[in-house]
């Protein structure tokens, strides 16, 4: 039992995490966890909706993460998840809001019982309390991140 436990909530270092394609040049590429973590890290702390605390998030800007595949004249990424859930988000509101793809919580792997271990977060310390539930504040904060499509348009699978 232990055993499988210890599978369920552990990553292989080889196995991908994380693919990102970029339709304008054909580039694509793909991250292990240990490719990740070996990117520039950023921390967030921040209240989250469905938390009842702040929480620190450590992981790499989206911004770091697509210049890996040339993301020069973006326009639209598509936040793909393991549970099919998948959002759009425009390039002026990535320069806003500044995402983070997050594989850790307080100094704490995101395992897959906390819907990791690739979380889209961002800040959301400076919204007030009452209005941190609001559909459009949240909508574009994905679990089990798996893929993102630069400047792809719509495509599943």
């Amino acid at each position: 039992m232990l055993l499988t436990l210890t599978a369920f909530f552990s990553y292989s270092d080889d196995k991908t995490m994380l693919t990102i394609e970029n339709c304008k040049n054909q580039q694509d590429v793909s991250f292990t966890m240990p490719a990740l973590k070996a990117l520039r890290s950023a921390e967030i702390t921040t209240l989250l909706p469905w938390k009842k605390q702040e929480h620190r998030y450590l992981g790499v800007y989206l911004e770091n993460i697509i210049k890996h595949v040339d993301g020069n004249g973006l326009e639209t990424i598509h936040v793909h998840a393991k549970n099919d859930y998948s959002v759009q988000i425009s390039g002026a509101e990535l320069q806003q809001h500044k995402y983070m793809l997050a594989y850790a919580i307080n100094d704490e792997m995101i395992t897959r019982r906390q819907k990791g271990p690739l979380v889209l977060m961002r800040d959301l310390s400076r919204i007030k309390v009452e209005d941190i539930h609001e559909l459009d504040i949240v909508i574009n904060l994905v679990w089990f991140v798996e893929r993102i499509d630069i400047n792809c348009g719509i495509k599943h699978g």
